[in-house]
């Protein structure tokens, strides 16, 4: 201990580490890189809206707990649309959920499990947690109260084709 305390600081004795201790090596400096990147840009007030027309909270399953998303119906990537009637108020899982179709919203705001992807997942092993996550779903969406904000029928049947389409 005394033969420690006579070292610089930051100095370890040579047989510390078993061996003699390496010496330092100058870190890589990373080569700056420059690239060009095509991204679409999104309205910063869509998930605003969305969240205060269904009063930040889940319409799958009530959670609230500032862990509430705005969700696009019909995919940014299918066709940019910043409608609140293109919205839905979702948790954090369920928004990952529907955007990996593992549930849809019908015409008439059911719910609806999507039993293929799940069954698809399940033979690779990755089915677990479905009672987390899906069973925690009511068997239909609460809507906001403003009908202008509702989620709009050709919207959910857009959404459905467009996700189908995907998962050929």
């Amino acid at each position: 201990a005394e033969e420690r305390a006579n070292l610089p600081a930051g100095e370890a004795p040579a047989d510390a580490f078993g061996s003699e201790a390496a010496e330092a090596e100058e870190p890589a400096v990373p080569t700056p890189v420059t690239r060009l990147v095509r991204q679409a840009v999104r309205d910063q007030s869509f998930s605003r809206r969305v969240l205060t027309a269904y009063g930040f909270t889940c319409c799958g399953c009530g959670t609230q707990l500032g862990l509430v998303q705005g969700a696009h119906i019909v995919p940014v990537a299918a066709r940019p649309n910043y409608s609140t009637r293109n919205g839905l108020a979702l948790c954090a899982n369920h928004h990952l959920a529907y955007d990996n179709n593992l549930f849809a919203v019908e015409r008439d705001y059911r719910i609806v499990i999507n039993d293929r992807v799940v069954r698809a997942l399940a033979s690779r092993d990755l089915g677990a947690g479905t009672d987390l996550v899906l069973d925690t779903l009511r068997d239909q969406i609460e809507v906001p109260e403003r009908e202008w904000d509702r989620p709009a029928p050709q919207y959910l049947i857009e959404a459905a084709r467009y996700r189908s389409r995907r998962m050929r």
